[in-house]
């Protein structure tokens, strides 16, 4: 979700040997997947340079509101329904 080891400059942290050995590891990690995932354009167009384009996929967090899905009704009406988002922003 965060690009290391950027995510640590991004913060204040200098590219010492903590960046240099990260940044190998994470590379290796870009190599060896099938496909890389990013939530945001911005993330894609850093990674281009590491990530040959038909590798990268950008799947944005949020709802798709221009095509609204049908209401997941439980099926006993009796019965509330229950929603629970369990994702990390921050």
């Amino acid at each position: 979700r965060d690009l290391w080891p950027e995510s640590l400059v991004a913060a204040g942290a200098s590219k010492g040997v903590a960046y240099s050995v990260l940044d190998v590891v994470a590379g290796r990690l870009y190599a060896g997947a099938d496909r890389v995932l990013v939530l945001s354009e911005g993330a894609g167009a850093y990674l281009r340079s590491r990530v040959a384009a038909e590798r990268l996929s950008c799947v944005p967090n949020g709802a798709d509101t221009t095509h609204p899905a049908a209401p997941m009704l439980p099926d006993d009406p009796a019965r509330p329904l229950t929603l629970v988002y369990a994702g990390a922003h921050g």
